[in-house]
């Protein structure tokens, strides 16, 4: 609890009103009964958490570094295990015994992923990630 009540009290009122938005229903009872909380605490209401999200999502600026739904900062690298590998990637994976890696980049407030190796769909992104030049984030 004391670390959830330390990420609440970090968040900005946007970001909370974009928590509120689209992670509010993943979080157990006690957790959300610490966003209501921290949301009456504010003197914030749903009302004024929806109009902060719909003025914000009309002008989203563009950064590399921040999240491109909420504009939020704090994102969370995950290494996961590669899912689609090459011959020679799995060949070296089964010698070396080591499994591939790569990064999913997430956002902790709203839960966008911007950044997810593991799920290629569509030719141009794949092209764009083959042949143009990867941010750190």
């Amino acid at each position: 609890m004391k670390r959830t009540q330390n990420f609440l009290n970090s968040l900005s009122n946007h970001e909370l009103a974009f928590l509120y938005r689209y992670k509010y229903l993943s979080y157990l009872p006690n957790s959300r009964k610490l966003i209501d909380h921290e949301i009456t605490q504010r003197n914030l209401s749903v009302f004024i958490l929806e109009n902060i999200v719909n003025s914000y999502e009309s002008n989203v600026p563009y950064s590399n570094h921040q999240c491109f739904r909420c504009g939020s900062l704090k994102l969370q690298i995950i290494q996961e295990n590669k899912k689609y590998t090459s011959r020679l990637e799995g060949l070296d994976a089964y010698i070396s015994n080591k499994n591939p890696k790569v990064d999913r980049i997430e956002c902790l407030v709203c839960g966008h992923v911007l950044q997810d190796d593991n799920h290629e769909t569509d030719w141009w992104g794949w092209l764009k990630k083959r042949f143009i030049k990867k941010s750190k984030y």
